[in-house]
């Protein structure tokens, strides 16, 4: 088969003959267009997802608990710095 067709032609051969279609520059640009077409359509048509909210829920979880640890770091650090100035000779 030869290849050497114009730039603006495609070959396509057709299984089971001889023979071969060439697919126009036309055909070229609308198969994207169909393809946009229909994925707008399958978009506008899909039923909407459930709101998603874990993000913020485990934000928020992540932010407490780093409070939590802190303020038990913070009330141990006193305890002990409590303990170590009382024991000092003075």
């Amino acid at each position: 088969m030869d290849n050497s067709h114009a730039a603006h032609r495609v070959t396509v051969d057709n299984p089971g003959t001889d023979t071969a279609h060439p697919q126009t520059e036309h055909q070229e640009v609308a198969m994207p267009l169909v393809h946009h077409v229909i994925g707008t359509l399958v978009a506008l048509t899909a039923p909407p997802r459930a709101r998603d909210e874990r993000g913020l829920s485990q934000s928020t979880e992540n932010a407490i608990l780093l409070a939590g640890a802190a303020a038990v770091a913070l009330v141990i650090i006193t305890v002990i710095t409590a303990y170590v100035t009382d024991r000092l000779p003075g």
